[in-house]
């Protein structure tokens, strides 16, 4: 294999990553698809551009094709890759958390606010007046109620905690093999 051909394999999958991470979710499939073509789906660099595609579709809002995805890479040839899968499976098929309004905080988008802060260049005069605060940064906040959040920090904690423990066994298993 030329550098050159090294290079075009590699390109659709650094812009894939690059995509996935500014957001990018559709163009980010587009570009893990096109990169999968250029590589074998058994060879170890295609299952890692299938890993990257399984977390882009579940972004997208694909979940089926990400799932089922998932599910095939459970037998892949790499045993990274069928690591991985096992992992990214169990969070896939994960109940989803159903979130209360009332956990929710709505954020204002400061294009709504009306205001645009003004400042001077340098060099005309030494005071600078500062922007007025948006009335949303006035108002006072309401107190929280401890006994509101408990719920929150126990689940908080139990995802970390399995986490944490999901990640050991994984560790720990590798270094059996």
């Amino acid at each position: 294999m030329t550098s050159s051909s090294a290079s075009n394999e590699t390109k659709p999958y650094a812009l894939g990553q690059a995509a996935f991470e500014r957001g990018q979710y559709r163009e980010a499939i587009a570009y893990f698809e096109e990169a999968l073509s250029l590589v074998s789906g058994d060879s170890r660099r295609g299952g890692e551009i299938q890993i990257w595609l399984v977390t882009a579709y579940d972004a997208a809002g694909r979940s089926d094709a990400a799932l089922t995805l998932c599910q095939k890479l459970r037998t892949h040839s790499s045993y990274e890759t069928r690591q991985q899968a096992k992992q990214l499976l169990y969070v896939l098929e994960a109940p989803k958390l159903q979130l209360k309004s009332e956990w929710l905080t709505q954020i204002p988008e400061i294009k709504d606010s009306g205001e645009v802060p003004r400042y001077r260049a340098a060099g005309q005069g030494s005071q600078r007046s500062a922007p007025a605060s948006p009335a949303w940064q006035t108002e006072p906040m309401e107190p929280i109620d401890p006994k509101e959040s408990r719920g929150f920090l126990g689940l908080a904690l139990g995802l970390s905690a399995a986490i944490l423990g999901i990640w050991w066994l994984s560790t720990a298993s590798a270094n059996l093999f």
